[in-house]
């Protein structure tokens, strides 16, 4: 996708998913999953086909990750961030530009006015 730097693409995003055990599942079988999942033979196995680890002791061992994540951005560390996205904010913002309901630059002017009061409600 295009950057808003004119001639670079934009960056990549350096993120990924939360991991947790639902009220309701096999606390051992789902325990068990999320470590298999997040092993350090399982980030190497990501890291072979071009994605960046997400485990400490691999930094520094894939040249391609690093240049990428100089690259990157990540979802902010807001307490209320879930709410955000929850909220499907930014999902509105974008419905709105692609239909044409708003322009970029009121789609993003009223996200950005729905983003502050989310993430300052107590």
């Amino acid at each position: 996708m295009p950057s808003h730097v004119a001639g670079k693409p934009m960056p990549g995003f350096l993120g990924g998913a939360d991991l947790a055990v639902p009220a309701g599942a096999n606390k051992q079988m789902a325990t068990d999953w999320i470590a298999a999942f997040t092993s350090t033979s399982a980030e190497k196995a990501l890291q072979a086909v071009g994605n960046i680890p997400n485990a400490t002791s691999l930094l520094n061992t894939s040249k391609i990750g690093e240049k990428a994540a100089l690259r990157s951005w990540f979802v902010p560390a807001a307490k209320n961030w879930v709410n955000v996205e929850n909220g499907n904010i930014l999902r509105t913002m974008l419905a709105q530009i692609l239909t044409g309901k708003l322009s970029v630059k009121q789609a993003a002017a009223t996200a950005s006015d729905n983003i502050t009061y989310t993430l300052n409600a107590s």
